[in-house]
């Protein structure tokens, strides 16, 4: 079966951790994937945190990727309402290389 939604796609290659950890590069991470120095909390994660938020942080996140995608190429929106596969993979990039990195 193959996945196309971002968040399956995500959980998929981030893996889901309730507890603060080191990514690959060092960078103190929670959840699916979230940087925690890039995009710090409103709140304490030292005791970790429940599956709710961490998927209430990942739909957060996903939001501000996307939001962010369209303001910076505009183009994608077409991608986003007509070829919703190729649009994640941009989104998964962005996720994965910043709100800026993909430019």
């Amino acid at each position: 079966m193959m996945i196309t939604d971002i968040y399956s796609q995500l959980r998929r290659d981030e893996n889901t951790i309730l507890h603060v950890y080191p990514d690959s590069r060092g960078i103190d991470s929670i959840g699916t994937g979230h940087n925690l120095i890039a995009n710090p909390l409103p709140f304490d994660v030292s005791h970790g945190i429940t599956q709710t938020q961490s998927d209430q942080i990942l739909y957060a996140d996903v939001a501000r990727i996307t939001a962010r995608l369209l303001v910076d190429i505009p183009w994608l929106a077409t991608l986003q309402k007509n070829d919703v596969p190729r649009f994640g993979v941009f989104q998964n990039m962005a996720f994965n290389m910043g709100d800026g990195g993909i430019m």
